[in-house]
This record gives C-alpha cells, structure tokens and sequence, in this order.
C-alpha cells in the first residue's frame, strides 16, 4: 500500500504550480467556445422565421426577428444569433438599422427532413435532417460577406413505436445545427473584422 507524506504534497503542489506558471506565460489558455468575442459594437439582425418543410407539411413566415428572437425558444438561427450576440461584450443588438453600423441579414433559415431509408412495410426506417442557411453582413453600408450559404446534415434513425422520443432527438439536433451555422456566421465576421 503506497502512502504519501506531507513532503511528498508540497513537491506535487510545487511542481503544479510550476508547470501552470509555464504554461500561462506561453499563452496557453482553455479553448473555450472558440470564437473570438471581440466587440463588434451596434448590431442590427435583420431576420426570418424558421421555414421547415417535410413531405407533407410546410410552414413558412418571413419577417423581422429582432424583436421576437430575443430569449424565445424555437427562433432558429436568427434567435440563437441574437442570444449570442446579446451576451457578448462591447456588442448591442439595436432594434432599427439606423442605429446600427453592421447588419447581419438572414436571407433564409430552411431545415428539411428527407426519407433515406424505408422498412420491408413502408415504414420510415432513416431520415435525414438538412438545414440551410443563408446570409449577408453589411458594414457601413458595404457588404463585407455578400449572400453566403451554409448548410449542414445530419442522419437520425426513426420508429414508429417511439415518435415522442424520436421527436425530441429531432428537435435538439436541429437545434444543435442551428447553434453551429449561428458559430459559423460569428467565426465569418471576426475573420473579416480582425
């Protein structure tokens, strides 16, 4: 049985210590969310409402979501874009362009959800979620990202026996996506802006 003593603490503490000082004066740090939450100053997002088109059904409103994306759940990209904006210092979601010298234009928020495998009975086995998300940044009047897509997919196998839960997985990996392209669009802007 191995024990350690008071001396052998205070070498481990001491050489971690150590080893922190030497890592933090060569600029290491966490990653953290990986995006350089530089200021970006008087925001205008200019927004669309989520379409989602399936076989059978599609729902589709455009209009702006400056107002409405703030703290509501099911905003889609626009929303989560606007929530991460509004908790990034130095950087004001304003609610008239004027006000604002870069605006963030979302031209399209589309998720599709498309049959890639059916059952010997017809059924539903494979689907395959694709959203689509197109926009523009502006500053100053000067579009520095002109119209740019971003797409993602993501398979997720489907029962028929369990559609509440199959339902729910849907939804948090449309989510997710959605949190990715509003990742990408912010990553595009500081790469321009540096």
């Amino acid at each position: 049985m191995a024990y350690t003593t008071r001396w052998g603490d205070g070498v481990r503490l001491l050489l971690a210590a150590l080893l922190l000082a030497v890592l933090s004066g060569c600029g290491w740090r966490l990653a953290g969310s990986g995006l350089d939450q530089k200021p970006l100053g008087d925001v205008y997002l200019q927004g669309v409402q989520p379409v989602v088109s399936t076989l059978t059904q599609s729902y589709a409103g455009v209009s702006d979501a400056t107002k409405r994306a703030r703290g509501t759940g099911g905003a889609g990209t626009s929303g989560i874009l606007a929530n991460t904006l509004g908790f990034t210092k130095g950087t004001s979601v304003r609610d008239k362009p004027d006000d604002a010298e870069l605006h963030i234009v979302m031209l399209a928020d589309v998720t599709q959800r498309r049959i890639l495998a059916l059952s010997g009975a017809g059924r539903v086995r494979e689907l395959e979620l694709v959203l689509n998300v197109r926009f523009a940044v502006r500053d100053k009047g000067v579009y520095i990202i002109p119209a740019n897509d971003i797409q993602f997919r993501q398979t997720v196998s489907y029962d028929d026996s369990l559609v509440l839960s199959k339902e729910a997985e849907i939804s948090a990996l449309i989510e997710s996506m959605q949190q990715d392209a509003a990742t990408q669009i912010l990553r595009r802007i500081y790469a321009i802006r540096k």
